[in-house]
């Protein structure tokens, strides 16, 4: 990055970046609150000039097409509302202009310098935009100060037949082996605390054998998979791995065994990131083919266990109104529609669709699957359950409504019941 220190500046205009919200009216240069050097970056009157809220700086920086990156920032925050509305963003800027981070680093609405990151693939993209700062602000004060982009090398090394793990020379024509020109690679992170991910720690080395046919000032391609964290430390496992099949026959097996449920509800839900490993990339299908065929599997392995057992599904990604989209999705590689032909019409939906409930509720409907409607999402407004109730009305197979809070918060559970009554 140019100037990720803040040090240039024109006014309170910061050198070396594309874009600044308003400078001099909602960001600022400070040279009395700083975390290194002499200048930081101060947003505040948030929504004062700018209606929407917005208060950010963006840089364009060019990159190596998917080299793995992690782009951080140190903050101070002073009664900073909605302080969840801090973001570290990285969006492509080809025509695609994806979002390529999705990661949220949670900031209290007081806090003084903390450093903050995202790690993230730049995929095909040559140049990215780096955006660092506040959406939709209503009030208090952000400081922002020494913004670095680094790449970083064998960070959360995933190993398996799916993610496989490559050196060759620099032309690529000459692959090496491991286990006899390098030792066997294995990150140290997931030895000692097996599924936690963490980029600022070390990850392997390349080491060489005795026999190694790497010579000193060879340079070498090193290729290697890692996860994408997404939303407070949300990590999708693959879809067509194996692995994941045994072990989801394991637990369907044991709960049955241990208490016989009447019904058994996955829990196929926002799928985020799909369809970049081997595994999945050797199947040639889009993701919504590939998902299709994981739910008949996850299907046929309750079945197994007990044949009479009802199964529910979240509606979301089987849903053409709702995350079964074309794209893009998140990062998920390609379209994720026809994700509902691995539906059996046995399985019921837990429909949680309330912006488009009426269209939503009608395809599953026509479908032939039952469905419970999924309401409250712990809003103490039940406007939202009356408009579910009017577009249930002559639905086809709407079974019942859920009281669904995320927060353990049955506070309205009484008042839920009653508009369900009609009281």
């Amino acid at each position: 990055m140019r100037n990720g220190d803040l040090e240039e500046t024109k006014g309170d205009k910061f050198v070396g970046f594309a874009f600044q919200d308003d400078p001099g009216k909602s960001t600022y240069a400070d040279r009395s609150v700083v975390h290194h050097g002499k200048v930081s970056c101060r947003m505040e009157q948030l929504g004062k000039h700018n209606p929407s809220g917005n208060c950010r700086l963006v840089q364009r920086v060019a990159v190596r097409p998917h080299g793995c990156y992690r782009f951080s920032a140190w903050v101070k925050a002073k009664d900073l509302k909605p302080a969840g509305n801090f973001r570290l963003l990285v969006t492509g800027t080809s025509e695609k202009a994806i979002s390529l981070s999705f990661f949220e680093e949670s900031l209290k609405s007081t806090e003084d310098w903390k450093k903050v990151e995202v790690v993230f693939s730049s995929l095909d993209e040559k140049e990215v935009s780096l955006w660092a700062g506040i959406w939709t602000g209503k009030a208090g004060t952000l400081w922002i100060d020494d913004l670095r982009l680094d790449e970083i090398f064998l960070a959360n090394v995933l190993r398996r037949d799916g993610c496989p793990l490559t050196v060759t020379s620099a032309d690529g024509k000459t692959i090496h082996e491991e286990g006899k020109d390098f030792e066997p690679v294995h990150d140290p992170v997931f030895v000692k605390h097996p599924g936690h991910y963490d980029f600022n720690e070390p990850g392997p080395e390349i080491k060489l054998t005795a026999q190694s046919r790497i010579q000193d000032g060879d340079k070498l391609l090193v290729s290697w998979y890692h996860p994408i964290l997404t939303h407070s430390y949300q990590v999708t496992c693959c879809l067509s791995e194996p692995k994941v099949f045994d072990i989801i026959r394991d637990q369907v097996r044991r709960v049955h065994e241990a208490m016989k449920p009447k019904t058994y509800f996955m829990s196929h839900d926002e799928i985020r990131v799909a369809n970049w490993c081997k595994t999945c990339q050797d199947k040639k299908q889009t993701p919504g083919a590939i998902l299709a065929d994981n739910v008949r599997q996850c299907v046929r392995i309750i079945e197994e266990a007990s044949p009479k057992a009802e199964i529910v599904v979240w509606s979301d990604m089987f849903d053409p109104n709702h995350n079964a989209v074309p794209g893009p999705y998140y990062l998920v590689n390609g379209p994720l529609t026809g994700s509902w032909d691995g539906l059996p019409k046995r399985v019921h939906l837990a429909n949680w669709n309330g912006g488009k409930a009426q269209k939503s509720l009608k395809f599953f409907a026509e479908r032939g699957h039952g469905q419970v409607v999924a309401g409250f999402y712990d809003s103490a407004d039940l406007d939202g359950l009356k408009h579910w109730i009017e577009a249930a009305k002559g639905v086809r197979g709407v079974d019942g409504f859920m009281y669904t809070t995320w927060q353990h918060n049955f506070d309205h559970l009484e008042a839920y019941g009653k508009v369900l009554a009609g009281r």
